[in-house]
């Protein structure tokens, strides 16, 4: 956790940079619209009481289509998170044509705060998209319904890429030869590597991509095991997270941030794997279902799962809001247990 909030110090410390240095740096910085759009789900969903009612109210934009896709990609991740429930989108045409509001457009907090009143909803988000040059502007606003304070606000710069010109009807913008931002940033220029050899931190590389999309091409393993067992942590508390190759790192964020939010759940196995530093690498996480369950491929066909405990390895991929996935690095059996168990880590990281 020290780590974590070292690198929230360290991304404020970016902000300040960003409104010094100008647009050139804050370009550098740009995520795509789903990325923006999953960063406002999750402070959305950890802010809010459980349970709240919410309605997405407008998202102002120059084209009906990307107002729509927002709304409906905001919607979806809610309802997926499973703490709030979302206003259905047929209750607020009918308000739409009761009060003559425009969802692609502005509302004031007046009006939003009517217009919540009338759903029975306890918070009311609205939005905007707009172009600031070379990328995208995004940004959510929360306000509460019974006293119109604002609850959240929220942020985003988003690229210029085939999915914004599909949806806001632009000519695609040419291909960049800068690396995207992605679920693993890119690190300092690296030699070639082939599965089996031994990484930068020391560990061994156990997947190979045949190209850095994203600003990441090979998965290496750390050399050892965390020092002790642990537990996932976040019980009876869901976290979105994805199982695939890929996926490791953004659960581990997602994790993280769940973790900040309770302050007696220490010494988790995400948190133990951002601690880590090998080498002066410091850029751990714990890996996804998929990613776990292929490391032990490899090592098996490496004949290096000497290196591993015959015994459950936590993935950072969640079953539910009380369980979540491990792979037995003796036999390569997927299983669940209970966040509150203590099983091994192995963190990996992304280059």
């Amino acid at each position: 956790m020290e780590n974590f909030r070292k690198k929230r110090h360290l991304i404020a410390g970016m902000i300040i940079a960003l409104l010094i240095l100008g647009p050139a740096i804050i370009h550098a910085q740009t995520v795509n619209l789903d990325n923006a759009i999953k960063g406002a789900v999750d402070e959305i969903t950890y802010t809010l009481k459980r349970g709240s009612k919410v309605a997405i109210l407008s998202m102002r934009s120059s084209s009906g289509k990307m107002s729509n896709y927002i709304m409906e990609e905001l919607i979806s991740a809610i309802v997926n998170q499973r703490s709030l429930t979302v206003v259905d989108r047929a209750q607020l045409d009918l308000i739409n044509e009761e009060m003559n509001f425009q969802m692609s457009g502005d509302v004031s907090d007046a009006s939003a705060q009517a217009i919540g009143k009338k759903l029975g909803a306890q918070s009311i988000i609205t939005g905007s998209f707009e172009s600031l040059g070379n990328f995208y502007r995004f940004r959510i606003r929360v306000i509460a319904v019974e006293t119109a304070a604002i609850q959240i606000t929220y942020s985003a710069n988003v690229v210029n890429d085939q999915v914004i010109a599909s949806l806001l009807g632009n000519t695609p913008p040419p291909p960049s030869s800068s690396k995207s931002t992605n679920n693993y940033a890119p690190t300092a220029q690296q030699g070639e590597y082939k599965i089996g050899d031994t990484g930068p931190a020391g560990g061994t590389i156990f997947y190979v991509r045949n190209n850095n999309n994203g600003g990441w091409r090979y998965l290496e393993a750390a050399p050892y095991d965390i020092s002790k067992q642990c537990e996932w942590g976040v019980y009876k508390d869901s976290v979105i997270t994805g199982a695939r190759i890929g996926d490791g790192k953004e659960n581990s964020r997602m994790i993280l941030l769940a973790l900040s939010r309770r302050k007696k759940d220490t010494d988790r196995a995400a948190e133990l794997c951002d601690r880590l530093d090998i080498s002066g690498f410091d850029d751990w996480f714990l890996p996804s279902l998929d990613e776990l369950a292929t490391l032990f491929k490899v090592m098996q066909s490496l004949n290096k799962l000497d290196t591993f405990k015959k015994d459950r390895y936590w993935s950072s991929t969640e079953k539910n809001d009380r369980d979540a996935f491990l792979i037995h690095m003796g036999n390569g059996k997927q299983s669940d247990k209970d966040k509150d168990h203590n099983h091994y880590v192995r963190a990996i990281r992304a280059f």
